[in-house]
């Protein structure tokens, strides 16, 4: 019997339960509802007072915009070159005898690199100096002659008027004086011949001193003393240092806006950084069918000797227009598929705080973390201030709580 009874109480336990959790349940919701009754309606506050309408303010960073007149610029690649380069090759094929420069060597215009064999020139020379000795006093011969026929003729002259000479004696002495006169015009010749002759030895004698048509660096020797050259062969590479060229290649559709203003051009060696300025800028309006590039010479000075030929180099090429712009730091632009915009601060609401007015822009060019907006295309003024931070989640029209973030001082850098 006590088994029994003890068996049937569990089941009798079950029903209890679950009563009690239904209306425990049923407890819970009728507070939820008497909760949601007592809360304040939608447009008043605790106090009963009205909920402000919109988002709620804004904190942001702001920037006032800035007005210049800039130009696009074009980033370029580009080498160095010498303006002078040249194999310089003997003018007489001879042996060398001597050599007066080596690879590195800085020389001036005019110094002397190679000495080149001129014993048989000098002996040359001096032949033909004594065939010039001989061919005057063979002129002196034959003008004497011609002095001599002349008078002969003139005396013969009168003989003949008087007929004590036949004619053909006069005219044996006209023949006399043409082959007199023939024989001095050619003596003459023979001397000119000589003094030309002498002329050439004396630039034959000169050419095998072999020197730099202009001051530079020896690149490259190509002989050595014992060496035979033949006329034409090249002995040495000489290449100019100051100034160098800087080649840069530019996109042909900039062919018609490049600008040749020296001082607009920067030009950057790449392997130290260091800035130079061109003396003289060079427009090849020669476009490469390939790469669609044309090029840019820009003349640089080396009085330093730190630029060399072949360096690698970048340079900033100004294209279009120099026109009035407005500038803001890129922070400020707001990129979306319907195109860029900016949020300006908008104090001239009713509100109490300045709102945030969408602007749509039409960004020229971007340098040095600045996009350039044509003032004549813009919808901003000289005295908008844009936002800077802040602006990824803004709402047009929503209040703002601003802080200011000064200009930037000073001029912006190059490259």
């Amino acid at each position: 019997m006590s088994s029994a009874g003890n068996s049937d109480s569990p089941s009798k336990q079950g029903p209890l339960l679950m009563a009690g959790l239904a209306l425990l349940l049923v407890g819970v919701v009728a507070a939820i509802v008497m909760v949601i009754q007592r809360a304040p309606t939608a447009g008043t506050q605790g106090g009963g007072g009205p909920i402000p309408e919109g988002p709620p303010p804004a904190a942001v960073f702001a920037t006032a915009v800035q007005t210049s007149t800039a130009q696009d610029e074009s980033i370029v690649t580009g080498t160095l070159r010498a303006v002078s380069r040249a194999d310089i090759a003997a003018h007489e094929a001879e042996s060398v005898i001597e050599v007066f420069a080596d690879e590195g060597d800085q020389v001036k215009k005019g110094a002397k690199l190679v000495q080149l064999d001129k014993r048989r020139t000098i002996a040359q020379l001096a032949e033909a100096k004594a065939q010039l000795q001989s061919a005057a006093k063979l002129v002196s011969q034959r003008e004497a002659e011609l002095k001599r026929a002349n008078s002969d003729l003139e005396m013969k002259q009168g003989l003949l008027s008087d007929k004590a000479i036949s004619k053909s004696e006069f005219l044996d002495a006209e023949r006399e004086l043409a082959v007199a006169d023939a024989q001095a015009e050619a003596a003459k010749q023979a001397v000119a011949e000589a003094e030309s002759r002498i002329e050439l030895m004396e630039i034959r004698r000169k050419d095998l001193e072999i020197s730099a048509p202009f001051s530079g660096v020896i690149a490259e020797r190509h002989v050595e003393i014992g060496e035979w050259v033949n006329t034409g062969e090249s002995v040495m590479t000489l290449v100019s240092v100051d100034p160098v060229e800087a080649w840069l290649s530019v996109p042909e559709r900039y062919l018609g806006d490049v600008s040749a203003k020296p001082d607009a051009i920067q030009v950057r060696l790449s392997s130290s950084g260091e800035i130079f300025t061109p003396t003289l800028v060079s427009i090849v309006p020669d476009v490469e069918p390939t790469s669609q590039l044309f090029t840019v010479v820009a003349t640089l000075e080396n009085k330093k000797g730190n630029l060399a030929a072949g360096q690698s180099i970048t340079g900033i090429v100004p294209v279009g227009k120099d026109e009035p712009h407005y500038s803001f730091p890129v922070d400020a632009l707001v990129r979306s598929r319907m195109g860029d915009f900016v949020f300006v601060v908008d104090a001239s609401g009713e509100g109490p705080m300045p709102a945030a007015r969408q602007v749509p822009v039409a960004v020229n060019f971007e340098r040095f973390g600045m996009a350039f907006v044509r003032a004549k295309d813009a919808s901003l003024s000289k005295d908008d201030r844009v936002v800077i931070e802040g602006n990824d989640r803004l709402m047009p029209g929503q209040p703002l709580m601003v802080q200011e973030k000064g200009e930037p001082k000073g001029p912006m850098p190059k490259l």
